[in-house]
């Protein structure tokens, strides 16, 4: 492994500067050499990573990153796992995705300019050349033990990290890293040739839709096992390592959107740059975050090494982007302006302003509780003491911004290009208006209702006073939730009508039914109908954002075995806590166990009867119900 480690290097070498050499002279058989290099670092990077697999199967602990993360009794799955489980594995998997992505890339552009594609090569090999400069030189995964004898066993996994959920979210959230390398490398390499029509464009939409998929994935993965593991509540906690991924998710998705603005009216080309060489630049800032010791977290790498690797790199990066779009600035000129400020352009530009201010406020808030410990950036800033952001504060932020990207959101698909009219607002915006006015009032009619009920019987008064009971616990979060809510509403209607129209004219035209359209459009015109469903998912993650954002939550209140705790209209007793060995997760587990009744509620003699028993079998001792 370490030997054809060190080939790689190499060969990866020779392959940038063939890449290179050949771009500036226009000789074909050095391009050609060039694509034959790259896929030669394909091959050998897969050969890596078999090997490193094959050590995990077969306890090869002679190797110090195999003894470290695996164990015999680890479930075979997590053997897999341990691969990436530590950074050394992690570099492996970066350099071997990339360089099979970076294959796929120039061989499905292959009727592209033979000077672009080498320029893309060279690049894409440099980038892989990086991540085998820290293997080769500093972390190698194949480094063994050479002056004692190899352990019988391993350490094992971190049992935090042995979830199934783990064995996806890491590879997800570095494929979506390592797949933006490729669009970056298009649209630098256009720079450098100035082949600056839509063709780059196009080449780095593709692959940047696909990153982004991934980083959503892992992010959602994340949140999931966050929630399974550390009781996070299966809510986004703000956490540093996974803020480093949701910075560049934002800056992706705002290019996502203006590279729309370009191809439809040649505007925001030198901002679609922009972001480009930005979302890369993050995907790095990103990885030095997990890596530097500046943030503290539970799934940081606390023993990494490379932060000053990392850090040179990020200024290479930006030294580089910066000239060439220096250079190429006049040429990147819009071919249109902006007619008005209630038009389509004009809301793909606000949504852009919101998403890179997303990035920008998480990016603050994660790293100034550690930049704010220094004193020179205390006086830089006037800040009086070191500056903390917790979850609560990030909240408050984050409510007003979410709620101007839902406005965005429902509004832009509906607004006309170029100039919007009255005509236009009463055609587009009065239905999906309406039936999200009503459908925001029946669901609130009913849920007054509901509550209005539940607090006549709890109470033991009439319906009206059960009502005016909840209506003095309604405060202001709880209106907000309300114009959200409708503001849902009356997005997922906008999108319903998109469809609908849709629908309505492929029938009139005698191309199907109605109802068959409905699913036809999304194959038929994937960019635009498949946007709205990814529009439809964000409405139900503001749903759920919102219900989240303005509960009432108690603080962490201790209880022993036979308390019992009135929460909301229910109560919970603590009847049990138990603590033993688990060899599914290799740890000490806790089980506490309650009993959760609705106030007012009865418990039959045959449940009370059942309880006794068990909690007999149990010795569990004596047990109150407050009924």
């Amino acid at each position: 492994g370490q030997f054809i480690l060190v080939l790689t290097f190499f060969v990866t070498l020779a392959t940038g500067a063939t890449a290179a050499i050949g771009a500036i002279t226009k000789r074909n058989a050095w391009m050609r050499a060039a694509r034959h290099g790259l896929f030669a670092i394909g091959l050998m990077t897969i050969a890596l990573s078999i090997i490193l697999t094959h050590g995990f199967l077969t306890h090869a602990f002679e190797s110090k990153y195999i003894s470290q993360y695996s164990e015999r009794a680890m479930p075979f799955v997590y053997k897999l796992a341990a691969f990436w489980g530590g950074e050394r594995g992690a570099l492996l998997f970066w350099v071997t995705s990339l360089a099979i992505f970076s294959n796929i890339a120039v061989l499905t552009k292959r009727d592209r300019s033979a000077v672009y594609l080498s320029w893309v090569t060279t690049l894409l090999s440099a980038a892989i050349l990086f991540f085998l400069v820290l293997m080769v030189f500093q972390t190698s995964p194949f480094d063994t033990w050479m002056a004692q004898v190899a352990p019988e066993d391993g350490e094992g996994l971190n049992p935090l990290l042995q979830n199934p959920v783990m064995a996806f979210h890491p590879p997800a959230l570095l494929t979506g890293f390592i797949l933006f390398t490729i669009p970056f490398a298009f649209g630098m390499a256009a720079l450098i040739t100035n082949k600056l029509d839509d063709e780059w464009i196009a080449d780095t939409r593709r692959w940047t839709i696909v990153s982004w998929m991934f980083l959503s994935v892992g992010l959602l993965l994340g949140c999931r096992w966050a929630y399974m593991e550390i009781g996070w509540g299966f809510w986004w906690m703000w956490d540093a390592v996974e803020n480093a991924g949701l910075i560049p998710w934002f800056t992706a998705t705002a290019f996502l959107h203006s590279v729309m603005i370009q191809e439809r009216r040649g505007m925001l080309k030198r901002w679609n740059v922009i972001l480009l060489a930005l979302t890369f630049l993050l995907t790095i800032v990103g990885t030095w975050m997990t890596r530097s010791q500046i943030i503290v977290s539970i799934h940081a790498f606390a023993d990494s090494e490379l932060s000053d690797y990392f850090l040179w790199y990020m200024v290479i990066i930006l030294v580089f982007a910066t000239v060439l779009i220096a250079l190429r600035w006049r040429a990147l000129k819009s071919e249109a302006h902006i007619e008005s400020f209630m038009s389509r352009e004009s809301m793909f530009v606000w949504n852009n302003v919101v998403f890179v201010f997303c990035a920008a406020i998480t990016l603050w808030g994660t790293l100034i509780p550690k930049f704010s410990t220094w004193e020179w950036v205390r006086d830089l800033f006037f800040l009086a003491e070191p500056v903390m952001w917790d979850e609560e504060t990030f909240n408050r932020v984050f409510v007003p911004i979410g709620l101007v990207l839902l406005v965005i959101l429902g509004i832009g698909p509906l607004i006309s290009w170029r100039k919007a009219t009255a005509k236009n607002f009463r055609k587009n915006f009065q239905w999906p208006l309406a039936w999200g006015s009503l459908a925001t009032f029946i669901i609130a009619s009913i849920a007054i209702v509901y509550e209005g009920a539940t607090n006549a019987r709890v109470h033991s008064v009439g319906f009206a006073e059960g009502v005016g009971i909840w209506l003095a616990g309604v405060d202001g979060g709880d209106w907000v939730s309300i114009i959200v809510y409708w503001m849902c509403a009356f997005v997922m209607f906008s999108i319903a009508r998109e469809f609908h129209v849709a629908a309505k004219v492929r029938k009139a035209q005698g191309l199907g039914g109605y109802w068959g359209n409905m699913f036809v459009v999304l194959f038929k015109n994937p960019r635009r109908y498949g946007g709205y469903l990814v529009h439809a998912g964000v409405v139900f993650m503001f749903l759920a954002f919102t219900g989240k954002a303005f509960k009432h939550e108690e603080r962490d209140r201790l209880m022993a075995i036979g308390d019992t705790h009135i929460v909301h209209r229910y109560a919970l007793s603590l009847v049990d806590r138990d603590h033993y060995y688990s060899t599914e997760v290799g740890c000490v587990v806790t089980d506490a166990t309650f009993v959760a009744m609705p106030l007012k509620s009865t418990v039959t003699e045959e449940s009370v009867g059942r309880v006794e028993q068990w909690l007999g079998d149990r010795k569990s001792g004596v047990f109150h119900v407050r009924t």
